[in-house]
């Protein structure tokens, strides 16, 4: 493969586990709590309308 080639796309259907530093963690919570949602439903909302975004769905 070339350079500037992605070797590590994103396959659908497959569960991807993703961390969060303290900083993350922090800006997370502090905005999930701005919106009354837990910081799971945040995190699932939040990606759920990105990727719609980026779709155009």
């Amino acid at each position: 493969m070339g350079k500037g080639v992605n070797r590590h796309r994103v396959q659908a259907g497959k569960t991807y586990k993703v961390t969060f530093g303290v900083n993350q963690t922090h800006k997370i919570n502090k905005a999930a709590n701005a919106v009354d949602e837990t910081p799971q439903t945040f995190l699932k909302t939040a990606t759920n309308d990105k990727a719609k975004a980026i779709t155009g769905e």
